[in-house]
């Protein structure tokens, strides 16, 4: 949607037409003295005199939409936006277009007609209000439950960028930004996938105040939204939440420091003194002990990153049989995908789960890992990768200089200092 401030385009033709206009629209189904009836008003008005003759006139309008009409999509359209014009040129304040735009939206979003002509005339509207119009929280809200319960929430192509930049620029409350976080969580939570639900539930929790009784509730179900989501590994973004501390003493918040820095062994743990709370959460115990155990071979790969990793050593952290390390190496749950090497056998997708990378051998009974997803990225592991890109520089280093000495027909300045050495060391001797 565009973000520019609004330009009223109107058609041809004086005002008083335009209304009659706007007028035969709304009357275009009645019967010939029904009709009579509904326009003499309108006529009055316009023969009225006084400076706010127009402001009563368009309000009398207003006051007249029950529904979208039954004319065609580009009559609706056409309809709505005239009607738009005027009244952005006439009530310019804000309480002037929150007080005649309200019941708008409220007709458009109760009418029977079909969403892709409400998308457009509400998106319409949108695009037409100043940049900063508090009122655009309101209509984007209305887009929002529109194409929710349509199960369309792509066709908005929502990014939380745009809905930040938004906010900066309303001038609504705090209150009325919680509202708007929420409403887009509650959509991803209805129809979308759980990492857009969870984007948006985090940013909800972070624009409540800590002292708000709907924190604690939002916290928990972001943390058991990313639990029992299967292929969801990355818990940084609710580790990093300041609020997180509110909700310390729960259980929830015990298993989620498992998932984070624990284990297997720790996860029977819990399960064995709050399993039964499972339920009240929507968390399926199979899935858990799937995810940690799968976390569980990052952390020990991401140690023996280009090793060779025993397969008793996996049996062991993951508690299973050495028989099972090569299905829980590949993905945690199907048969693993065998090479036409029949010693050397190779993951399909990157161990499908894309937390390890390496080559299982059956024969020697290892995996050789060659990459490592860290569970999370802290200041020993920023020391570690420096170190490691330390002496990555100084072997590329010693290759340059071996290259660049075999092409000149000398010997490696590394060879020639190793001959200066027992030179000496012969001369030492003698």
């Amino acid at each position: 949607m565009a973000s520019s401030d609004s330009t009223l385009i109107f058609g041809d033709g004086t005002f008083e037409e335009q209304v009659q206009e706007l007028v035969n629209y709304l009357a275009r189904d009645l019967a010939d003295d029904a009709r009579t009836a509904f326009i003499s008003p309108f006529q009055e008005a316009l023969l009225s005199s006084g400076e706010n003759r127009k402001q009563k006139t368009i309000t009398l309008v207003l006051g007249a939409v029950k529904g979208l009409g039954s004319g065609s999509e580009k009559e609706i359209e056409g309809f709505f936006n005239l009607l738009y014009a005027h009244v952005l040129t006439l009530f310019p304040d804000e309480a002037g277009l929150k007080e005649h735009l309200t019941p708008i939206l409220h007709t458009i979003s109760v009418a029977p007609n079909p969403a892709i002509i409400k998308y457009r005339i509400l998106t319409n509207l949108f695009n037409i209000l100043p940049r900063s119009s508090p009122l655009r929280l309101q209509v984007y809200q209305g887009l929002v439950t529109l194409a929710t319960s349509q199960d369309e929430l792509d066709l908005l192509g929502i990014k939380k960028s745009d809905v930040e930049r938004w906010i900066s620029e309303w001038n609504v409350t705090a209150e009325e930004q919680s509202s708007l976080w929420k409403s887009l969580s509650d959509a991803f939570s209805k129809c979308g996938p759980p990492e857009r639900f969870l984007e948006f539930q985090l940013s909800y929790i972070s624009s409540l105040p800590e002292s708000s009784t709907e924190i604690q509730p939002a916290i928990l179900v972001a943390i058991a939204a990313a639990l029992k989501t299967p292929a969801m590994f990355d818990l940084d973004s609710i580790k990093k939440l300041p609020s997180l501390k509110l909700v310390q003493s729960t259980p929830l918040f015990g298993l989620l420091q498992v998932f984070l820095n624990g284990d297997y062994a720790q996860l029977s743990d819990w399960l064995s003194k709050n399993e039964a709370s499972l339920g009240d959460s929507g968390l399926d115990k199979g899935i858990l002990e799937r995810k940690i155990r799968l976390l569980s071979i990052a952390d020990l790969a991401t140690q023996n990153v280009g090793k060779d990793l025993p397969y008793s050593a996996i049996a062991s952290t993951l508690q299973v049989p050495a028989a099972d390390v090569e299905k829980w190496a590949i993905d945690g749950k199907e048969p693993m995908y065998r090479s036409k090497t029949p010693s050397e056998h190779f993951s399909a997708t990157a161990m499908r789960a894309n937390l390890i990378g390496g080559k299982l051998s059956q024969p020697t009974q290892t995996l050789h890992v060659t990459r490592a997803a860290h569970r999370s990225f802290g200041s020993e592991d920023w020391a570690d990768l420096e170190k490691r890109l330390v002496n990555w520089r100084a072997d590329m280093a010693a290759v340059l200089d071996v290259l660049a000495h075999t092409k000149q027909g000398r010997k490696p300045r590394a060879a020639q200092d190793a001959e200066i050495s027992a030179e000496k060391t012969v001369q030492a001797a003698a």
